[in-house]
């Protein structure tokens, strides 16, 4: 793991997604928050669906996705431009990106010198087919200040295979933003969460808000920022309703890492992870 910084600063932010807000009210908030946050994170990350909030008040759940797309560039524009003037990686949350006649739970992730890393959900949850989004199939790692960190989004959590990927491509941190239909449902997220910076011995930074206008029972959100229990005994760096703020010192979890009584990076058995995907492709094959 090459590390060009001794710390990095995250801000996870419990925003409140309301379908029918308009993209005026989205762009000021939006302005709001990353100039309030530039002072004390150097990457934001903002929870699932964050696009549907820039729609329109006589917004159709029937035409959600294409009402949502229709400001694709202008959500494009927004993130962009915060990225840049304050100087902060931003992750957008997701929205709907429009490729052809589909649709695909994206995230975004902006960066202060104009790049844009985008990662679609491969793991759909039912809200996500009801709605119409199509999966993704393409795992992404990117860097931030040099510090290697895997995406993910949302249901993406509960798959450990997807986290293994990417420690095994020397990620230490998954970026994960999301929403939870429930109180039980955002549990399971968060101990999902946990689970995998636990078990590739990094962090997951969780943004998990609320969302207002798609049925749903109930909508339920935390944003947390967990890491291995030999860095922090609780494992939790940072929780909160509104925002979830931490500094995570990258050369003292370099150094657990090297010398933890269970160093599971270490120990993996890579052939055996080979030999069991060639036994998936075959239980695969035989089932279909």
């Amino acid at each position: 793991m090459g590390l060009e910084m001794d710390s990095i600063s995250i801000a996870a932010v419990g925003y409140n997604v309301r379908l029918g807000r308009g993209i005026n009210r989205f762009r000021t908030r939006m302005r709001e928050l990353v100039k309030r946050l530039s002072g004390s994170a150097r990457l934001i990350v903002f929870p699932e669906y964050l696009g549907m909030d820039m729609t329109d008040e006589d917004v159709r759940l029937d035409s959600l996705l294409g009402d949502t797309s229709a400001y694709y560039h202008e959500y494009i524009k927004i993130m962009a431009e915060l990225s840049r003037n304050y100087n902060v990686y931003i992750l957008g949350g997701t929205t709907v990106e429009p490729i052809g006649r589909h649709y695909y739970n994206t995230a975004h992730l902006f960066t202060p010198h104009g790049e844009l890393v985008k990662y679609r959900k491969i793991h759909l949850h039912g809200m996500d087919k009801d709605i119409g989004f199509r999966p993704g199939n393409k795992p992404v790692t990117t860097e931030i200040d040099g510090v290697k960190m895997g995406l993910m989004i949302c249901y993406d959590l509960g798959f450990p295979e997807l986290a293994r990927i990417y420690a095994l491509d020397d990620a230490v941190g998954i970026i994960a933003p999301a929403q939870a239909p429930g109180y039980g449902a955002y549990n399971w997220l968060r101990y999902c969460g946990h689970a995998r910076a636990i078990e590739n011995q990094g962090f997951t930074v969780l943004s998990a808000g609320t969302l207002k206008g798609i049925p749903v029972k109930e909508s339920y959100g935390v944003p947390a920022i967990l890491i291995t229990t030999d860095y922090e005994k609780t494992g939790v760096l940072s929780e909160d309703k509104r925002i979830a703020v931490a500094s995570i010192n990258l050369e003292r979890l370099n150094r657990i890492r090297m010398i933890t009584p269970a160093p599971v990076l270490r120990d993996i058995r890579k052939e055996l992870i080979i030999n069991m995907l060639k036994y998936a492709e075959k239980i695969h094959r035989e089932t279909k």
